[in-house]
């Protein structure tokens, strides 16, 4: 019989992606982006804190075979979010902008006060900033 509790998930722990070159993509989020690293294993995986969730970086060919975990893995590029201020775009599009890092689109979400700014991370994986307000989340 089914526990009669109230489960609820109470957010994202983790996102992986998936990138072809280790090194570009752990500069790319270190430098351009400041994650904080926690942990690297050889050619197969990169780790990153990122506020209170964890961002994994993959290679997908050393990854696609299980060791402690089943294995997993994905071909082509992959989209994440990443929660920044309303009043911050300004400098993070500097930022970028300074970097080298092309900004591919920016776009208001409605009048809700929503906004973000889509770029790619050396293996084209899509990051967008965006803010809390673009989903009613503030």
């Amino acid at each position: 019989m089914a526990s009669t509790r109230n489960l609820a998930v109470r957010g994202i722990m983790e996102t992986c992606i998936y990138v072809d070159d280790l090194d570009a993509a752990a500069d790319f989020y270190q430098r351009i982006l400041g994650f904080h690293l926690v942990s690297r294993f050889e050619s197969r995986h990169v780790f990153f804190r990122v506020g209170e969730s964890m961002l994994l970086l993959f290679d997908p060919n050393e990854s696609c075979v299980g060791k402690d975990v089943p294995g997993h893995g994905a071909k082509g590029p992959g989209h994440v979010a990443f929660d920044v201020r309303r009043e911050e775009f300004s400098d993070w599009r500097d930022q970028l902008t300074a970097s080298g890092v092309e900004v591919e689109r920016e776009v208001e979400w409605g009048d809700g006060g929503g906004y973000s700014i889509y770029f790619r991370d050396p293996a084209g994986n899509s990051l967008e900033l965006t803010c809390p307000e673009t989903w009613n989340l503030q």
